[in-house]
């Protein structure tokens, strides 16, 4: 255990980079829409919206 983690306790980026090679290889996957709601949209000036 690291700092108070479990060992399998990874980084929100590399979370994201595995769903994402997940999605990018599985064809049944590539079929799946998620829909939902932004809690914390932001609008900017010249259309640029941040999360």
């Amino acid at each position: 255990m690291v700092l108070g983690y479990p060992e399998t306790a990874v980084s929100v980026a590399g979370l994201t980079d595995y769903l994402q090679a997940l999605v990018e290889e599985d064809c049944q996957l590539q079929q799946v829409w998620v829909i939902g709601e932004v809690s914390s949209l932001q609008a900017r000036r010249g259309n640029l919206f941040l999360c």
